[in-house]
């Protein structure tokens, strides 16, 4: 059996640490009255408005200043394709 988990710097919160994140933020959208759409587009509006940091740039090999969720994105995207 092959284990398809994604490897991670950030063994205390990984990819479901930052998805989980991301979907609670959806979720405060929707609990103050937004509904579907227009919470998710407040969250990534949210995200893409946070940029990495060098701490985070180094964790996960991504350039600082990009913004949080493009950094994100393309970092579980190339982990996916390198596994």
């Amino acid at each position: 059996m092959t284990n398809s988990t994604l490897p991670t710097a950030n063994e205390a919160w990984g990819f479901y640490g930052s998805s989980g994140a991301f979907a609670d933020d959806v979720h405060n959208g929707i609990h103050a009255g937004l509904d579907l759409t227009a919470a998710i587009e407040a969250a990534i509006t949210r995200w893409m408005g946070w940029t990495i940091n060098r701490e985070t740039a180094r964790e996960i090999a991504m350039p600082k200043g990009l913004p949080y969720l493009k950094g994100f994105v393309l970092y579980f995207s190339l982990q996916a394709q390198a596994a």
